[in-house]
C-alpha cells in the first residue's frame, strides 16, 4: 500500500455493491491531479483486486480531482445527476456523448485506444 493511497477507502466503496462489482470486467486505472498515488482495480469473475499503483493498458481510465471522483464515484450508478461512472458494460458507443452532464465534470473517464 502506498503511503498516500487511497486503495482502502475504494476498496469500502466497491464493496457495498458486491453484485454491481461481480458483474463487471476489466482493468480501470484511477488517476488523481492531487500527489496521491494512481489506484488500479481489476475486476475478474470471482475477485475484484484494488491496489495503489498504475497500469500501462488499461481497459478505462478516470483522471481529475479526488473530490470529484469520490463523488462520481458514490452517485448510484448510471443515474445519479452526473450520471454514475461509465458503465464497462457497456459499448463505448452506448455510454454518454461528449454533450452529456457527465461529460462536463472536472473528472473524466476515457478508454484508452484499442491498439495494444
Amino acid at each position: 500500500m502506498a503511503e498516500d493511497g487511497v486503495a482502502p477507502s475504494i476498496l469500502g466503496l466497491i464493496a457495498r455493491e458486491p453484485e454491481l462489482a461481480a458483474g463487471m470486467r476489466g482493468r480501470v486505472v484511477f488517476r488523481f491531479r492531487e500527489d496521491s498515488s494512481p489506484l488500479r482495480v481489476s475486476f475478474r469473475p470471482r475477485t475484484v483486486i484494488v491496489e495503489d499503483g498504475d497500469l500501462r493498458k488499461p481497459d478505462l481510465v478516470i483522471a481529475g480531482r479526488l473530490p470529484d471522483i469520490v463523488r462520481m464515484a458514490t452517485v448510484p450508478v448510471l443515474g445519479g445527476r452526473l450520471g454514475g461512472v461509465p458503465d464497462p458494460r457497456q459499448a463505448a458507443a452506448a455510454r454518454p456523448s461528449a454533450a452529456s452532464p457527465a461529460a462536463a465534470s472536472t473528472s473524466t473517464a476515457t478508454s484508452p485506444s484499442p491498439a495494444r
